[in-house]
């Protein structure tokens, strides 16, 4: 039977019949080997094993090492109050009524502060915006004067000669 067992490979091909009959032998051989097993173990440990009994028998029972839960500790360590009700999801948090916090403080203010002009400060965010860009345009190299190519890579541009007033 192990001959035969040890002939499946891709090679050789089974049919399911007899795949299910090599699996159903191979079963009972193991099946035959763990008894055997378990026997003569049982048997090499049987006088361990009457002693163990006998002794388990004559000695009083050990007292319970672990002390039960209450019922109020397990209804809190199931997440209910401790006389057993649902708790209710968390509190609403009050409202912070923060009128005005200065740059480094923290905490609530004393009083409303003035109102802020917010088309004041658009128009100075603007200027200064305009500003930047104007600086920006004023710092890029001009454009070179001629043939103009369709990639930019290829537009190299040249850096302005010096003026000399001799020329």
């Amino acid at each position: 039977m192990i001959e035969e067992a040890s002939l499946v490979t891709r090679k050789h091909r089974y049919t399911k019949e007899e795949m299910e009959d090599l699996r159903m032998k191979l079963d009972y051989v193991y099946q035959k080997y763990l008894e055997e097993t378990w026997e003569a173990e049982a048997e090499a440990n049987r006088e361990l094993n009457q002693k163990l009994y006998e002794k388990a028998l004559n000695s009083p029972p050990s007292p319970a090492q672990k002390k039960l839960m209450t019922e109020e500790e397990w209804h809190l360590a199931h997440g209910l109050r401790a006389d057993g009700s649902k708790r209710r999801g968390p509190a609403p948090k009050p409202k912070k009524n923060v009128w005005d916090l200065s740059p480094g403080e923290a905490g609530k203010a004393e009083h409303p502060s003035e109102p802020v002009d917010l088309d004041a400060v658009e128009a100075e965010f603007e200027r200064q915006m305009f500003a930047r860009h104007i600086e920006e345009q004023r710092n890029q190299p001009p454009m070179v004067k001629g043939k103009r190519f369709r990639r930019p890579e290829m537009n190299i541009s040249r850096p302005q000669q010096p003026k000399s007033f001799w020329i």
